[in-house]
């Protein structure tokens, strides 16, 4: 029977707190490898620019640059630095898949509303300690945090686009793949399901006119009740390439009220970086389109950015 409405504004906002994904990197699951010649020569930095709006006023929000590290033709880091239109950097996250692609540490630090959020696995025992504070609340002390307990290897933070790649051929044959998903600022997880939404024709070829071959992929809550009340999250990717294009939903990001920002979030394609990555990462030199957030959908794209 449906629950009450408090009660659904409740676990509504819950749910979107955790519907993040940080946007990026994108990688096949890790396996075990020898480390032949050909895979030295995949040792490689990459940089690749998401350029997030919101999506109700169109404002030009932030950009998150995404350094890459990759290793025998596997991704190992992504240090993620995000920059406020005026080009400062106030909040960074580092995310390392070592350990699990689909469930990897990560740590997200923004400075400019105290705002942290982590995920760190025993090296040892193997089990998920699951740590958040909440914007405003700047002390050590206002940590909360706790050992994940039953349910295994959920998947977390940018994990959740490894697991699309893994699922992609399932996905396109019509599956619907529901995983439990982690939930930092309520310290537990939840169900969530994936499936593929084929295009509509001209009404979603008009939102990015100039990428016609993409495939888009939903997620949303897999209770049927809750479902009416929380908004469900699409990306898209390249068919032929498996980049992703756009993503479109709540941020990772919240504002000084703790509530995720609303986005639509246009990728540039990657692109090879040379030089090491030191402690402050490499920060490079990448505006956002002339055009700015425009209320149009696709506008890096269409303005031949890609």
């Amino acid at each position: 029977m449906p629950i009450a409405l408090n009660s659904r504004i409740r676990i509504r906002s819950l749910i979107i707190a955790m519907l993040i994904l940080a946007s990026g990197a994108i990688a096949s699951q890790r396996v075990l490898a020898l480390d032949t010649p050909e895979d030295r020569a995949n040792d490689r930095m990459q940089i690749r620019v998401g350029f997030a709006c919101d999506r109700q006023s169109g404002e030009f929000l932030y950009q998150e640059i995404h350094e890459e590290r990759w290793e025998s033709g596997q991704l190992m880091e992504d240090r993620v630095g995000y920059r406020s239109p005026q080009g400062e950097e106030f909040a960074a996250k580092r995310v390392d898949y070592r350990a699990s692609p689909v469930t990897p540490d990560f740590a997200l630090d923004d400075r400019s509303t105290g705002h942290r959020e982590s995920l760190e696995r025993d090296r040892q025992s193997g089990a998920l300690r699951v740590s958040y504070r909440a914007p405003g609340d700047r002390s050590d002390t206002s940590m909360k945090s706790e050992v994940l307990e039953g349910r295994i290897d959920p998947i977390a933070d940018a994990g959740f686009e490894r697991m699309l790649l893994q699922s992609w051929d399932r996905l396109l044959a019509g599956e619907t793949i529901t995983r439990p998903f982690l939930i930092p600022s309520y310290l537990q997880v939840i169900d969530m399901r994936l499936r593929h939404r084929p295009q509509a024709g001209d009404t979603e070829s008009a939102k990015i006119p100039s990428l016609p071959d993409l495939v888009r992929f939903e997620l949303t809550i897999d209770s049927f009740w809750l479902r009416l009340v929380v908004p469900a999250i699409e990306v898209y990717y390249e068919s032929k390439t498996k980049e992703l294009v756009r993503y479109e939903g709540p941020s990772n990001l919240r504002n000084a009220q703790g509530r995720n920002l609303d986005v639509s979030i246009d990728f540039t394609p990657r692109r090879v970086e040379e030089g090491e990555m030191g402690d402050e990462g490499i920060a490079p030199d990448i505006d956002p389109s002339s055009e700015g957030c425009v209320s149009q959908r696709g506008f890096h794209f269409a303005s031949g950015k890609r």
